[in-house]
């Protein structure tokens, strides 16, 4: 009986002495990632390898712009102005073919509408020069659809041909 009673205390005892711990969250990262691309930093060197392609495009290297846009789309595969703008250097350089492909990959990295009422018409001005109109109708007026004021498909339109030079005016 004693026994009994004896356990009974030591059991009492024990329970009345545990602590309760409470689980927190985790820690934050130690850095934010974004837009599931990575961290800012490797946002940021993608941001400025894609301004120097395009000062390199505004001076007419479109082999040099190409490369930047390159190293931009090694860093961050998803960034659109790289994709974009390495579609503009590709038709600069006459590499209409590629020109093409690259529009159409960036056209579903598209941010907003007006952006892809521009690579729509990007994509018109590229297949003209390929020599096939017909297509680059389709793209116009879908990129009419989408920003009725688009200019480069106005002046495609008016002129019959126009150097995919124009669009170099979206550059921000």
């Amino acid at each position: 009986m004693v026994g009994i009673l004896f356990l009974t205390v030591i059991l009492i005892l024990s329970f009345s002495c545990t602590e309760v711990v409470y689980v927190s969250k985790p820690p934050p990262p130690k850095h934010h990632v974004h837009r599931d691309h990575g961290p800012p930093g490797r946002h940021v060197a993608s941001h400025r390898l894609v301004e120097n392609g395009k000062r390199f495009l505004r001076r007419g290297r479109c082999g040099k712009a190409i490369h930047m846009f390159e190293k931009a789309l090694r860093i961050d595969p998803g960034n659109f102005s790289a994709l974009y703008w390495i579609g503009v250097a590709e038709g600069m350089c006459g590499h209409y073919g590629r020109s093409y492909d690259r529009l159409l990959i960036a056209l579903r990295h598209a941010p907003s509408p007006l952006w892809r009422a521009r690579v729509y018409a990007t994509l018109g001005v590229v297949l003209i020069h390929m020599g096939r109109r017909g297509e680059a109708h389709h793209y116009f007026e879908r990129a009419v659809a989408l920003d009725p004021g688009n200019e480069v498909v106005f002046m495609a339109r008016s002129r019959g041909r126009v150097s995919i030079n124009v669009v170099l005016r979206w550059m921000d």
